[in-house]
Protein backbone atom coordinates (compact mmCIF):
# COMPACT_ATOMS: atom_id res chain seq x y z
CA UNK A 1 0.00 0.00 0.00
CA UNK A 2 1.17 3.19 -1.05
CA UNK A 3 -0.24 5.43 1.65
CA UNK A 4 1.75 8.46 0.39
CA UNK A 5 0.95 8.07 -3.00
CA UNK A 6 -3.15 8.04 -1.54
CA UNK A 7 -3.19 11.14 0.46
CA UNK A 8 -1.86 13.19 -2.35
CA UNK A 9 -4.38 11.61 -4.82
CA UNK A 10 -7.72 12.31 -2.59
CA UNK A 11 -6.46 15.20 -0.04
CA UNK A 12 -2.80 16.26 -1.40
CA UNK A 13 -4.70 17.69 -4.77
CA UNK A 14 -7.07 19.76 -3.10
CA UNK A 15 -5.06 21.75 -0.84
CA UNK A 16 -2.39 22.17 -3.19
CA UNK A 17 -5.58 24.09 -4.77
CA UNK A 18 -5.73 26.29 -1.74
CA UNK A 19 -1.78 27.13 -1.87
CA UNK A 20 -0.20 24.07 0.27
CA UNK A 21 3.14 22.51 -0.90
CA UNK A 22 4.25 19.11 0.54
CA UNK A 23 7.31 19.33 2.28
CA UNK A 24 8.59 16.05 4.55
CA UNK A 25 5.25 14.37 5.47
CA UNK A 26 3.08 17.59 5.68
CA UNK A 27 1.20 19.88 3.22
CA UNK A 28 2.54 23.89 4.14
CA UNK A 29 1.41 26.94 3.17
CA UNK A 30 2.30 30.01 4.26
CA UNK A 31 -0.40 32.89 5.08
CA UNK A 32 0.67 36.72 6.33
CA UNK A 33 3.99 35.25 8.08
CA UNK A 34 2.59 32.13 9.51
CA UNK A 35 3.51 28.42 8.63
CA UNK A 36 0.26 26.63 8.42
CA UNK A 37 0.58 22.49 8.24
CA UNK A 38 -1.42 20.09 7.85
CA UNK A 39 -0.10 15.69 7.93
CA UNK A 40 -2.01 12.36 7.93
CA UNK A 41 -0.19 10.00 10.34
CA UNK A 42 -0.43 6.76 11.71
CA UNK A 43 -1.59 5.99 15.93
CA UNK A 44 2.54 6.61 17.50
CA UNK A 45 2.08 2.66 18.92
CA UNK A 46 -0.42 1.11 16.87
CA UNK A 47 -0.15 -0.15 13.43
CA UNK A 48 -2.68 0.81 10.56
CA UNK A 49 -4.48 3.43 12.75
CA UNK A 50 -4.66 6.91 10.93
CA UNK A 51 -4.69 10.00 12.51
CA UNK A 52 -4.59 13.65 11.50
CA UNK A 53 -2.78 16.91 12.78
CA UNK A 54 -3.21 20.56 12.36
CA UNK A 55 -1.02 23.06 13.15
CA UNK A 56 -0.11 27.09 12.68
CA UNK A 57 3.53 28.48 14.13
CA UNK A 58 1.58 31.46 15.59
CA UNK A 59 2.84 31.94 18.94
CA UNK A 60 1.02 30.33 22.07
CA UNK A 61 -0.40 28.08 19.23
CA UNK A 62 0.03 24.26 19.84
CA UNK A 63 -0.93 21.25 17.37
CA UNK A 64 -4.64 20.23 17.35
CA UNK A 65 -6.20 16.96 16.01
CA UNK A 66 -9.80 16.24 14.13
CA UNK A 67 -10.89 15.31 18.08
CA UNK A 68 -10.01 18.88 19.34
CA UNK A 69 -12.48 21.10 16.96
CA UNK A 70 -14.77 18.45 14.71
CA UNK A 71 -18.29 18.68 16.22
CA UNK A 72 -19.47 15.30 17.67
CA UNK A 73 -17.67 12.55 19.46
CA UNK A 74 -14.59 11.46 17.38
CA UNK A 75 -12.13 8.70 18.02
CA UNK A 76 -8.85 9.55 18.49
CA UNK A 77 -7.26 7.73 15.03
CA UNK A 78 -8.97 5.42 12.73
CA UNK A 79 -7.95 1.46 11.59
CA UNK A 80 -7.97 0.10 8.28
CA UNK A 81 -6.59 -3.12 6.79
CA UNK A 82 -7.17 -2.66 3.14
CA UNK A 83 -6.05 0.31 0.71
CA UNK A 84 -10.02 0.43 0.04
CA UNK A 85 -10.68 0.95 3.88
CA UNK A 86 -7.38 3.54 4.17
CA UNK A 87 -9.31 5.45 1.31
CA UNK A 88 -12.58 5.91 2.62
CA UNK A 89 -10.76 7.24 5.84
CA UNK A 90 -8.64 9.95 3.63
CA UNK A 91 -11.99 10.86 2.21
CA UNK A 92 -13.40 11.54 5.22
CA UNK A 93 -10.55 13.57 6.19
CA UNK A 94 -10.65 15.45 3.21
CA UNK A 95 -14.22 16.28 3.78
CA UNK A 96 -13.43 17.15 7.97
CA UNK A 97 -10.72 19.30 6.64
CA UNK A 98 -12.29 21.13 4.10
CA UNK A 99 -15.41 21.87 6.54
CA UNK A 100 -13.76 22.46 9.45
CA UNK A 101 -10.11 21.95 9.38
CA UNK A 102 -8.87 25.09 7.30
CA UNK A 103 -11.22 27.14 9.48
CA UNK A 104 -9.48 25.76 12.67
CA UNK A 105 -6.26 27.03 10.58
CA UNK A 106 -7.34 30.50 10.21
CA UNK A 107 -8.34 30.36 14.42
CA UNK A 108 -4.73 29.21 15.03
CA UNK A 109 -3.05 31.78 12.89
CA UNK A 110 -3.85 34.58 15.70
CA UNK A 111 -1.08 34.54 18.13
CA UNK A 112 -2.28 33.68 21.94
CA UNK A 113 -1.03 36.79 23.82
CA UNK A 114 0.18 40.24 22.91
CA UNK A 115 2.99 39.46 24.93
CA UNK A 116 5.17 37.70 22.60
CA UNK A 117 8.13 38.29 20.96
CA UNK A 118 7.17 39.71 18.06
CA UNK A 119 9.01 39.51 14.52
CA UNK A 120 9.47 43.43 14.34
CA UNK A 121 11.17 43.35 18.12
CA UNK A 122 13.03 40.25 16.79
CA UNK A 123 14.47 41.65 13.75
CA UNK A 124 15.37 45.23 15.95
CA UNK A 125 17.56 43.04 17.66
CA UNK A 126 19.15 41.73 15.17
CA UNK A 127 20.42 44.21 13.32
CA UNK A 128 20.79 45.95 16.39
CA UNK A 129 22.04 43.92 19.10
CA UNK A 130 25.19 45.48 19.37
CA UNK A 131 24.38 48.72 20.18
CA UNK A 132 21.69 47.49 22.23
CA UNK A 133 24.11 45.39 24.00
CA UNK A 134 26.22 48.75 24.63
CA UNK A 135 23.42 51.14 25.49
CA UNK A 136 21.76 48.43 28.29
CA UNK A 137 25.20 47.63 29.74
CA UNK A 138 25.27 51.69 30.41
CA UNK A 139 22.29 52.19 31.76
CA UNK A 140 22.76 49.16 34.04
CA UNK A 141 26.06 50.42 35.28
CA UNK A 142 27.36 46.90 34.04
CA UNK A 143 30.03 48.80 31.64
CA UNK A 144 33.19 46.45 31.20
CA UNK A 145 31.92 44.00 33.95
CA UNK A 146 32.53 40.24 33.76
CA UNK A 147 29.55 38.60 32.25
CA UNK A 148 28.55 36.18 35.10
CA UNK A 149 27.73 39.67 37.27
CA UNK A 150 26.08 41.64 34.55
CA UNK A 151 23.79 38.62 34.78
CA UNK A 152 23.35 38.73 38.11
CA UNK A 153 22.69 42.31 37.37
CA UNK A 154 19.66 41.21 34.88
CA UNK A 155 18.62 38.74 37.09
CA UNK A 156 17.28 42.36 39.13
CA UNK A 157 15.94 44.34 36.54
CA UNK A 158 14.00 41.52 35.17
CA UNK A 159 12.21 41.50 38.47
CA UNK A 160 11.53 44.54 38.63
CA UNK A 161 9.98 44.32 35.54
CA UNK A 162 7.57 41.32 35.88
CA UNK A 163 4.53 43.37 37.46
CA UNK A 164 4.55 46.13 34.71
CA UNK A 165 2.35 46.04 32.01
CA UNK A 166 3.96 44.75 28.66
CA UNK A 167 3.37 47.99 26.84
CA UNK A 168 5.78 49.29 28.80
CA UNK A 169 8.46 47.11 29.24
CA UNK A 170 8.25 45.86 25.41
CA UNK A 171 11.33 47.79 24.21
CA UNK A 172 13.24 46.95 27.35
CA UNK A 173 13.04 44.02 27.30
CA UNK A 174 14.54 43.82 23.88
CA UNK A 175 17.93 45.90 25.41
CA UNK A 176 17.71 43.33 28.14
CA UNK A 177 18.07 40.35 25.40
CA UNK A 178 20.37 42.41 23.81
CA UNK A 179 22.44 41.72 27.43
CA UNK A 180 21.54 38.25 27.45
CA UNK A 181 22.37 37.14 24.37
CA UNK A 182 25.64 38.50 24.61
CA UNK A 183 26.45 37.37 28.04
CA UNK A 184 25.80 33.85 26.57
CA UNK A 185 28.72 34.01 24.39
CA UNK A 186 31.34 32.78 26.21
CA UNK A 187 34.46 34.26 24.63
CA UNK A 188 32.54 36.53 22.66
CA UNK A 189 31.70 33.38 20.61
CA UNK A 190 28.91 32.82 18.94
CA UNK A 191 26.69 33.78 15.65
CA UNK A 192 23.60 36.15 15.91
CA UNK A 193 21.27 35.77 12.69
CA UNK A 194 17.51 36.00 11.48
CA UNK A 195 15.75 32.45 11.04
CA UNK A 196 13.50 33.74 8.23
CA UNK A 197 10.61 30.73 8.51
CA UNK A 198 10.72 31.66 12.46
CA UNK A 199 10.52 35.17 12.24
CA UNK A 200 12.88 35.51 15.27
CA UNK A 201 16.61 36.61 15.88
CA UNK A 202 18.67 33.10 17.13
CA UNK A 203 22.19 32.75 18.28
CA UNK A 204 24.02 29.27 17.33
CA UNK A 205 26.73 27.79 18.75
CA UNK A 206 26.87 30.09 21.82
CA UNK A 207 30.73 30.23 23.43
CA UNK A 208 31.33 26.73 21.07
CA UNK A 209 28.88 25.23 23.42
CA UNK A 210 26.31 23.42 20.45
CA UNK A 211 23.32 25.52 22.38
CA UNK A 212 21.11 27.27 20.35
CA UNK A 213 19.88 30.49 22.16
CA UNK A 214 16.75 32.55 21.81
CA UNK A 215 17.25 35.82 23.06
CA UNK A 216 14.09 37.82 23.04
CA UNK A 217 11.97 34.50 23.82
CA UNK A 218 13.81 33.38 26.74
CA UNK A 219 13.26 37.07 28.23
CA UNK A 220 9.77 37.83 27.04
CA UNK A 221 8.98 34.08 28.62
CA UNK A 222 10.14 34.89 32.13
CA UNK A 223 8.13 37.95 31.79
CA UNK A 224 5.41 36.48 31.23
CA UNK A 225 5.69 33.58 34.34
CA UNK A 226 5.77 36.72 36.79
CA UNK A 227 7.92 35.25 38.75
CA UNK A 228 11.49 35.13 37.54
CA UNK A 229 13.59 31.64 38.84
CA UNK A 230 15.88 31.83 41.47
CA UNK A 231 19.38 32.32 39.74
CA UNK A 232 17.66 31.78 36.33
CA UNK A 233 20.05 33.51 33.66
CA UNK A 234 23.25 32.56 35.66
CA UNK A 235 22.72 28.87 35.61
CA UNK A 236 21.97 29.07 32.24
CA UNK A 237 25.15 30.66 31.42
CA UNK A 238 27.01 27.72 33.43
CA UNK A 239 25.19 25.17 31.60
CA UNK A 240 27.22 26.75 28.50
CA UNK A 241 30.21 26.25 30.40
CA UNK A 242 29.68 22.53 30.84
CA UNK A 243 28.63 22.25 27.38
CA UNK A 244 31.42 23.70 26.16
CA UNK A 245 33.86 21.71 27.88
CA UNK A 246 32.20 18.48 26.79
CA UNK A 247 32.45 19.78 23.15
CA UNK A 248 36.28 20.34 23.91
CA UNK A 249 37.03 16.30 25.50
CA UNK A 250 35.11 15.31 22.15
CA UNK A 251 37.24 17.22 20.16
CA UNK A 252 34.51 19.14 18.36
CA UNK A 253 36.87 21.83 19.22
CA UNK A 254 40.52 22.89 19.89
CA UNK A 255 41.02 24.58 23.25
CA UNK A 256 41.56 24.27 27.03
CA UNK A 257 38.74 23.48 29.17
CA UNK A 258 37.12 26.60 30.78
CA UNK A 259 38.65 26.96 34.64
CA UNK A 260 35.97 25.08 36.53
CA UNK A 261 37.67 27.57 39.73
CA UNK A 262 35.17 30.33 37.56
CA UNK A 263 32.22 27.85 38.29
CA UNK A 264 33.32 27.36 41.79
CA UNK A 265 33.25 31.24 42.29
CA UNK A 266 29.51 31.69 40.55
CA UNK A 267 28.29 29.85 42.69
CA UNK A 268 29.96 31.53 45.57
CA UNK A 269 27.98 34.54 44.71
CA UNK A 270 24.66 32.63 44.47
CA UNK A 271 24.73 31.96 47.49
CA UNK A 272 26.14 34.86 48.90
CA UNK A 273 23.45 36.78 47.06
CA UNK A 274 20.64 34.58 48.29
CA UNK A 275 21.44 34.89 52.25
CA UNK A 276 22.17 39.06 51.34
CA UNK A 277 18.32 38.71 49.92
CA UNK A 278 17.25 36.02 53.20
CA UNK A 279 16.74 33.08 50.63
CA UNK A 280 18.43 30.67 52.48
Amino acid sequence: MERKKIVKEILGTELEKLGFVYEKGSYIRRKKGIKQSIEVGEERYARKRAKMYFYANAYGQKPVELEDFVPGILQESWEYETDEEYRAIIQQFKEWTLTYGLEQLEKMSIPTTEERPKPETNRYLYEHHEELNREYLKKMGMEGVEAPDVLFALQDEMEKLQRLPFKEVEQILVGLAAVYGHCMCLLGKGTWYWNEERQSCLIDNVGESGILEYPLLSLISSYQRKIIREDEYIKRYINNIYSRNTQIKLGCIKGEPTDLKVISEIYDKMYQRREEKGRI
